[in-house]
């Protein structure tokens, strides 16, 4: 079977151009990086090992240490995050209780158990289908410019290197008070994709999705498209926007959230035209296993 640097050593640099850091190819095509470098290992007493993708510095650092000879920390075996069933949750230390339980860190705790409710349930239901969600929770009082929830990632733009990245949730968000009649009105004007009564989480979860897997420089500022660099909220022609649109309203707004929107919308079982599909590959939109598909009515 072809190992995983096998593939990556076969393609051409146009191919590997996208797939590294602009900042690390030049010491990768050299040799003072390899692929290997970047597998870096997490280790945590409560919640196991596990293999992630390192910063670029981390590469550097086991690059070292590679040269110098020095023996890199391995584990036998890797268990995925595990599913736990989510419980009723009446208080705050249900909540906290069970988003430990599968490996979530919960910050600044705010909103009432409804809304602690709703938002398990739809970490419940992306853990079971996908077997990860973010790592990071934030509950924040007061919305911003209405705003139900959101994805914030912040990179070191000179050595790539993550330093921090979590969904947010406006607590005081009116959806959250009612939000089968507030996203009945969404919905029915076409802004977003699905019925979905996690929608706007999984939306979240697409725009997580897409940050593990695109070349970018700032996330929501200048995606890395197809060789040309386009602004938050250009598509960079008319009828990519066209096609769009086809997914929400929502998502016709830029290429970002034409990916969260699709991917949520493919998450609730729509089904899309191919050339909303293409659009959502060229963006590199995440893979998602469908089930119960419905097709998408263009609005």
């Amino acid at each position: 079977m072809q190992t995983g640097r096998q593939w990556f050593d076969a393609q051409p640099d146009a191919v590997k151009r996208q797939m590294v850091p602009v900042s690390a190819y030049d010491d990768l095509a050299a040799g003072r990086l390899r692929l290997d470098d970047f597998v870096h290992l997490d280790r945590n007493d409560r919640w196991g090992d596990r293999y992630r993708q390192g910063s670029i510095t981390q590469a550097k650092e086991a690059a070292k240490k590679r040269v110098a000879g020095v023996t890199l920390p391995q584990v036998a075996e890797v268990q995925p995050r595990r599913f736990v069933a989510v419980p009723q949750i009446t208080s705050r230390k249900d909540a906290e209780q069970y988003f430990t339980s599968i490996g979530v860190t919960v910050e600044n705790w705010g909103g009432a158990k409804e809304t602690w409710q709703l938002v398990a349930n739809a970490y419940a239901d992306e853990l079971t289908a996908t077997g990860s969600v973010p790592g990071n929770l934030r509950f924040k009082a007061g919305s911003n410019k209405g705003d139900v929830a959101a994805y914030a990632r912040s990179v070191n733009t000179s050595t790539g290197d993550l330093i921090s990245e979590y969904v947010r949730i406006y607590s005081n968000s009116t959806y959250w008070k009612d939000p089968d009649s507030v996203r009945k009105q969404i919905v029915d004007n076409g802004f977003w994709s699905s019925e979905d009564p996690n929608h706007p989480i999984v939306h979240e979860f697409g725009h997580w999705r897409h940050a593990q897997v695109i070349t970018q420089d700032k996330f929501g500022f200048g995606f890395k498209y197809d060789g040309q660099v386009f602004s938050n909220k250009s598509f960079g022609s008319t009828a990519r926007r066209v096609t769009a649109q086809k997914v929400s309203r929502y998502g016709a707004t830029s290429p970002p959230e034409f990916i969260a929107e699709t991917y949520a919308g493919l998450r609730s079982g729509n089904t899309y035209d191919q050339d909303v599909m293409d659009l959502y590959r060229l963006y590199g939109g995440p893979e998602v296993k469908q089930s119960e598909p419905r097709k998408r009515k263009a609005s």
